[in-house]
């Protein structure tokens, strides 16, 4: 929201009428008021008579608009002031909400502008650029230089921009649309930049770690397969089928567990990734997360985890709508963002978020599962997939177009699933066909308000969650505070 805010005063204020201008200024402020309170006494109200009203009016109003009101400057006051005690009672949700109703007509989230300045400019093909590197101007100036080396052409394109952030991301949207138009990988090399410290979710890329780096199973996991009995099938996946059974080590009572049978027929890099599946779910440790107990070595290999009773929170749902309350539901999503945000606390993202992936233990508790897709990122990082099927209809745009994933891409993933559970598992994009369902949210189209969602959550998915741009996409811990309004 931040970002966005300065979006509209530094480059498109000019556009807006009086009564806009006045109302985001007075939501920004009590937004700002809000949040120093907070975290200053437990009183979360804000106090309009401690805002020094002019400071705020000269900071948060468009000079443009200032300038051009057709009133008396105490008239103006006035009407300020009736509006920092109209929006003091909002929530920080409903008041980032409100703030969005009235700049998604002015500012365009999904188009970027960038000042730059050119040495000798001279015209190229996206599809012609070969490298894209980054650097300081010079060691005292925020100024960064672009540079592109061009298909037949010695010497390198450059453009200068007024910082380094603004540098990335220019050089991120070169880079997107050669890569869409080569249908290649990337060429822009991480060069003469220091890494960055900040805690959003940056687009740079990384190399996946080579299968035999994957580490082996230690000998506290190993369970031997006599120990283990198989019982009933209870699900299927891309590397094998999952069946209900009974873990009986000597000594100890009989456990029913879940066991995913490995098939036989798989490739020794699918192999590969079930051990790391095993590797990533050994080290979690959470209550909305299923646990890993073991593996049994021998082909075909099996995986023995915690069993979830009630299965598929898509098949619970359907099956007992008429028993589940709205809270349920608000529950559920809640959980299941909780999962989120302690994997991407350990830099880890899952990438195949959905309903089908969530299991029910009990009434009250469900459990994120199935990390056969799951990657390690270094920090801040993007991880590109080249293999594998992928959940269209899930998917985030960058995941569809360029097999990117991210912490941000799951905050897409787990917007879907939501919707998947506030519509009591019905799947996204019915009717749609894979290859038409990203040209439709490119051009803003997306998934419909459920029966019974209120709206102040359902604008939170369509403009945070489904946010076009990564960067612009909420963390999984802002969106636990988010559910926590909801179940409160």
């Amino acid at each position: 929201m931040i970002q966005v805010f300065e979006d509209f005063l530094g480059h498109v204020a000019w556009k807006v009428n009086l009564e806009a201008a006045l109302e985001l200024a007075a939501l920004k402020v009590c937004r700002d008021c809000l949040e120093k309170q907070a975290k200053s006494c437990l009183d979360h109200k804000v106090d309009t008579d401690s805002i020094d009203v002019d400071a705020a009016m000269q900071a948060f109003i468009p000079k443009t608009v200032l300038c051009s009101a057709n009133m008396k400057p105490s008239a103006l006051k006035r009407q300020f002031v009736q509006l920092l005690k109209k929006f003091a009672p909002l929530p920080a949700t409903e008041s980032v909400l409100r703030s969005l109703s009235i700049l998604i007509d002015i500012v365009k989230f999904d188009v970027e502008v960038f000042k730059a300045s050119m040495g000798i400019s001279r015209l190229a093909e996206l599809r012609s650029v070969l490298e894209i590197i980054i650097r300081r101007m010079e060691q005292s100036s925020e100024k960064a230089i672009v540079q592109l080396k061009i298909s037949g052409n010695a010497q390198p394109m450059l453009i200068t921009v007024a910082t380094h952030d603004i540098a990335e991301s220019l050089a991120h949207l070169i880079d997107g649309y050669q890569m869409m138009y080569n249908q290649g990988s990337s060429v822009y090399k991480m060069k003469g930049l220091e890494r960055c410290e900040s805690a959003d979710m940056r687009a740079t890329t990384v190399t996946h770690r080579p299968h035999s780096s994957v580490p082996g199973v230690s000998h506290d996991l190993r369970i031997r397969r006599e120990h283990v009995t198989l019982k009933e099938l209870i699900g299927g996946g891309q590397f094998g089928n999952v069946y209900r059974g009974t873990l009986a080590d000597p000594g100890a009572p009989p456990v029913t567990v879940a066991v995913k049978v490995c098939k036989m027929e798989n490739e020794p890099t699918d192999t590969q990734l079930i051990l790391q599946e095993s590797h990533l779910m050994k080290n979690l440790q959470h209550d909305n997360i299923i646990s890993l107990i073991g593996v049994c070595m021998d082909a075909p290999m099996w995986l023995v985890m915690e069993l979830a009773p009630l299965g598929e929170l898509r098949q619970y749902l359907q099956s007992n709508r008429a028993s589940l309350s709205l809270t349920s539901l608000f529950l559920y999503s809640l959980q299941v963002a909780r999962a989120i945000c302690y994997l991407h606390g350990k830099s880890l993202v899952h990438r195949d978020i959905a309903a089908r992936n969530v299991l029910v233990s009990t009434p009250k508790c469900v459990k994120l599962t199935d990390f056969g897709l799951s990657r390690a990122l270094d920090y801040d990082a993007v991880y590109t997939a080249s293999r594998g099927k992928l959940p269209i209809k899930w998917l985030a745009p960058e995941s569809i177009n360029y097999r990117e994933f991210s912490m941000a891409s799951d905050i897409w993933m787990y917007g879907v699933c939501v919707w998947e559970i506030l519509s009591w598992g019905a799947k996204p994009w019915q009717g749609v066909a894979n290859a038409d369902v990203i040209t439709r949210v490119e051009t803003g189209a997306r998934l419909p308000c459920p029966d019974g969602c209120p709206v102040a959550l359902y604008n939170y998915l369509e403009l945070m969650v489904w946010a076009l741009q990564p960067a612009k996409r909420p963390t999984a811990k802002e969106i636990v505070s988010v559910c926590v309004i909801f179940i409160t």
